[in-house]
């Protein structure tokens, strides 16, 4: 069964057509949410075509006819009950599913065609980047990297004096996180290059917040996640909060876990990523603490934030939804360079390489006004107790 259509009800009914032997899946209100309190089943509803015939007065709470009028004539059962238990809204969508035999189940199939045969997961820029690869010689590919890397080089060096003037406003703990980052060099080549996400080298100069309502990119597909509570929530329940989790920071029963997740965090001060131990009584008022937790993954332990728990993580708005590219995509973009070297005549055949950063963590600065929401707490397998830290680079 797939879900097949809608009927909408808007100050009244809107006639709608739908196959023989559907079954309504839900009914969705636009303005209270989904609501699943309708007493219909298909078990006693051997066909269903024509909804018709219905109150135009609205919901009276009253049960609803569906009359059914099929093409090949009247079925037996002509009339069908929906008992609506409550709405108040002006219009709701009902979705059907539609029951197919395999034969045409499979008609529908052919008509939708193989997801390789359409590459619609690759983006335009990917498949233009294919075709060129395709058609250029390799000497004109080498000289065209060759060439943008070269001018890139020249506009960096270009840059130095304002990129040193972006870096000595930061403060210590920021620019020593960012030192590394061309900050001037990207804000120019967003520019240069057309990208979406205007702000993205601002965002990057000035740190990401913890809290409120996170950057819109313009570029990730729209969703929005609305928080929980409100900062003003999170920082009135802090202090006692922040307490309690002192006091909940123990030991994970693994000692070697324990032990692996100390000299991480230690490793991390080393780097500057993170900022301890620091005395608690010296915790702001109103600062918000987080709890670190070991867990092992491929034989190593990886250390986790947990700003859930915290609440910290419920203050935020966001707006985006972060996607990542599958094996479809990656199978969908060999294919596709497979067909456009075909049609040259080169060959088909690819060799893959993985590449990957040596330390892909802590990577961004956290913005000053959340460095307050920022603080870990620890345990400390040496004294048993938990010890507090404060991480100004974010994962």
């Amino acid at each position: 069964m797939v879900v097949y259509n809608n009927a909408l009800w808007c100050n009244g009914w809107l006639q709608f057509f739908v196959p023989c032997g559907s079954k309504l899946l839900r009914k969705t209100d636009r303005k209270g949410g989904e609501n699943r309190l309708f007493n219909y089943s298909v078990d006693c509803t051997p066909s269903l075509h024509f909804l018709g015939d219905l109150n135009s007065g609205g919901f009276t709470g009253e049960e609803i006819p569906l009359t059914c009028n099929c093409v090949e004539g009247p079925c037996s059962n002509v009339q069908y009950n929906l008992e609506q238990k409550q709405t108040t809204d002006d219009c709701s969508d009902w979705v059907f599913g539609v029951r197919w035999s395999p034969e045409k189940f499979l008609e529908r199939a052919v008509m939708v065609g193989h997801p390789f045969k359409e590459f619609s997961g690759l983006l335009p820029e990917v498949k233009l980047a294919c075709e060129k690869l395709a058609s250029w010689k390799h000497e004109d590919i080498v000289n065209w990297r060759c060439k943008k890397l070269g001018e890139w080089l020249r506009l960096a060096k270009s840059l130095q004096a304002e990129e040193a003037e972006i870096k000595n406003k930061m403060p210590s703990d920021r620019r020593h996180i960012l030192e590394k980052k061309r900050i001037a060099l990207m804000k120019h080549l967003i520019k240069q290059e057309g990208y979406d996400d205007h702000t993205l080298a601002d965002d990057i100069e000035h740190g990401f917040s913890l809290v409120g309502d996170s950057p819109v990119s313009s570029v990730l597909p729209a969703k929005l996640v609305p928080a929980t509570i409100s900062k003003e929530d999170l920082h009135r329940h802090s202090d006692k909060a922040s307490k309690a989790l002192r006091y909940m920071t123990r030991s994970s029963g693994d000692d070697e876990l324990d032990e692996g997740l100390w000299t991480k965090t230690l490793a991390e001060v080393d780097k500057g990523w993170m900022r301890g131990p620091l005395p608690w009584d010296e915790l702001p008022p109103g600062a918000a603490v987080s709890r670190r937790f070991p867990l092992s993954q491929s034989g190593k332990v990886r250390p986790i934030d947990d700003l859930s728990q915290s609440q910290v993580n419920s203050t935020v708005n966001t707006f985006e939804q972060a996607t990542v590219d599958g094996p479809d995509v990656i199978c969908s973009y060999a294919t596709y360079l497979m067909r456009c070297l075909e049609t040259q005549g080169l060959d088909t055949c690819l060799r893959g390489r993985s590449l990957d950063l040596a330390s892909a963590y802590r990577q961004l600065a956290i913005a000053d006004e959340s460095l307050q929401h920022s603080y870990l707490s620890v345990y400390d397998p040496s004294s048993g107790s938990a010890k507090l830290f404060q991480m100004p680079a974010s994962a």
